[in-house]
Order: structure tokens, then sequence, then C-alpha cells
């Protein structure tokens, strides 16, 4: 009979979290190291994010050989409605908060300015490059590394630890992303990261919560150019 966490016990799985979230921090740094020797910031970026992709995505797949594992991708309570539910309501949050930027008049983040810079100054295969880091690639890493594996430190079948399970991984998700610089942003992503975690234990598997990722940043570089033309 399958469980839903990535190990039997709560010392395994304490471990096995611990080893997800290093190997995919520490991918990143050789990605970046890897691919970036030419000094090229974009195939930098892409490189973080491919290798470290490759690493916690490799670590996952190794872990679904064991048959009591509950790593069903899609999740034993998956449904269409799940999934459409959860992109609405990706697009509702986003539509609320760049609504809101406009309205205080706030000014483009720094890092959204200096990234849809070199987006639209690159080349085409640095554009698609970019692209597909962002819809792609962060999506699969980080989702693997928060809601999959730094989930199971908890045993978040029990409602109370379901909770905890939820809002500490939203919290380490808001704070990795340093890079950003006003309050409202890390509201935002707080508020993304609490909805991807639910998605996650609510359907039992990454699928909607990954597709719900790819849609934020899909809706962030379409509507950054309508907002800050």
């Amino acid at each position: 009979m399958t469980t839903p966490y990535i190990a039997s016990t709560a010392g395994k799985r304490i471990g096995l979290a611990l080893l997800g979230l290093l190997l995919y921090f520490t991918a990143q740094f050789a990605g970046a190291f890897l691919f970036g020797s030419g000094l090229d910031f974009t195939l930098a970026l892409f490189g973080a994010h491919l290798v470290a992709c490759a690493a916690i995505g490799g670590l996952y797949l190794l872990l679904r050989r064991n048959p009591l594992a509950g790593h069903a991708f899609r999740g034993a309570n998956f449904s269409y409605k799940a999934l459409w539910l959860g992109l609405t309501s990706v697009v509702v949050v986003y539509l609320l908060a760049y609504n809101y930027a406009a309205l205080v008049d706030q000014p483009a983040e720094p890092f959204m300015l200096q990234f849809m810079t070199l987006l639209g100054a690159g080349s085409l295969a640095d554009r698609v490059l970019l692209t597909s880091m962002v819809i792609v690639l962060a999506p699969l890493g980080e989702e693997l590394a928060f809601r999959h594996f730094l989930l199971n430190l908890f045993p978040f079948r029990k409602p109370l630890w379901a909770v905890v399970a939820i809002v500490v991984s939203a919290l380490a998700f808001a704070a990795i992303h340093l890079q950003y610089t006003f309050r409202s942003t890390v509201v935002l992503l707080f508020i993304l990261a609490l909805m991807l975690a639910y998605a996650r234990i609510r359907t039992g598997g990454l699928l909607v919560p990954m597709a719900m990722h790819a849609c934020a940043s899909t809706l962030a570089l379409a509507m950054y150019p309508l907002f800050y033309p």
C-alpha cells in the first residue's frame, strides 16, 4: 500500500527533504559556473536552472522506484476541475496584484526591469532560453524542491501539520526570492506559494501546482509590458 510521503519514517523524510534542497541549490551554482564560464549572463541563468532541474528531477525519479512511496505525479485526487480552479485562482491573484501596483503608482520591480530589458535586447536564442527557463524550468525545479521535498518534512496528512507544511514551505519559497525589492511582490509570492502548497496537498500530486506555477510565470511576463510599456 502506498503512502503520500517520500519515505516511511520521519527521520528518512527529513533526510530526503534536506538532501533534495541541498542538491537543488548546489546544482544551481554548479550550472551557473559551467554554462556561464564565458561570462554569458543568459547562459549562466539558464544553466543554473537546467542543471538544478536535472539534479532534483533525477533524485525524484530515483525515489519513484520505491513502490511504497506515494509519488503519483498527477496525484490520487487529481481532477480537471482542480486544475482549472488552480489556474483561475492564479490569474485572479496576478490581476489583483498588477492592478494594485498600478493603483498606488508602484514602479516596475528593478529585477523585472532588468530581466525584461535583457529579454528584449537578446537574440532569438537568448529569448528562447530565458522564456523556457521562467515558464518551464523554474516551475519544475521549484515545485520539486519546495512542494515535494520540503513539504515532506511534515506529516501533512494530519490537518494541523498540513497548515504548518503549507505556511513553512510558502515562507521558504518567498524568502529565497531575494532579487525582488517591493514588499507587495514578496507578499504576492507568499500568497502564490500558499496556493501551490495547498494544491499539492489537496490533489496529492505535482501536476496542478506545476501548471499553476507555469501560469504565474507566463502572466508575469505577459502582463509586464501592459502595465509598464
